[in-house]
């Protein structure tokens, strides 16, 4: 038995486009942090790893045309990211949770597939170049950051102990050489 799947590309309607920019500028204005690639020729399985990785950080991704990309930056007054010159397919990602998530998944996507290039991004209402975008990348994540803050504040005091326990250890180790000469 042999089962056909028939598949038809027909072209969207006016009110689908405005469906899935409506619900594109929703989540653009809901993100905290929003990054714009280029791909072309890469194998849907590492695009199927991408999105995995991008549930894990909180990031969504869509694969938009050209036109819509371009519709929806000219509407949030997005216009250092030109689209009009791109032959191959565009994503774009959303950070709902750190600033830097879909800047760090995109960013670690282009090290492992060639064919992969960021546009741009928007980060708290403010244009990234792609060079920005790849620094922002390389940050450490919040967690980390705040980490190092805690050692830092905690250091000071770490060496206060460290110098009164010295003192202790020096007057216990006094008074042990005391008691084995008294002895």
């Amino acid at each position: 038995m042999h089962l056909y799947i028939r598949i038809e590309f027909m072209a969207k309607t006016r009110q689908q486009k405005e469906t899935a920019l409506t619900e594109l500028s929703t989540q653009f204005d809901e993100a905290k942090s929003v990054v714009v690639a280029e791909f072309t020729a890469t194998p849907i399985t590492a695009l199927e790893s991408l999105r995995s990785n991008m549930r894990d950080e909180n990031v969504k991704m869509s694969v938009v045309k050209k036109t819509l990309l371009a519709k929806l930056l000219v509407d949030k007054k997005v216009e250092e990211i030109d689209v009009s010159d791109i032959t191959g397919n565009l994503m774009i990602a959303f950070s709902e949770g750190d600033e830097v998530g879909a800047a760090k998944t995109v960013h670690a996507f282009t090290k492992e597939q060639e064919n992969v290039t960021i546009l741009g991004g928007v980060l708290e209402s403010k244009t990234l170049e792609a060079t920005e975008v790849n620094a922002l990348a390389l940050l450490p994540s919040r967690e980390e950051l705040l980490a190092k803050t805690v050692a830092t504040i905690n250091a000071p005091v770490s060496g206060f102990v460290n110098v009164l326990a010295g003192n202790i250890r020096g007057l216990v180790t006094a008074l042990h050489a005391i008691g084995e000469t008294k002895q």
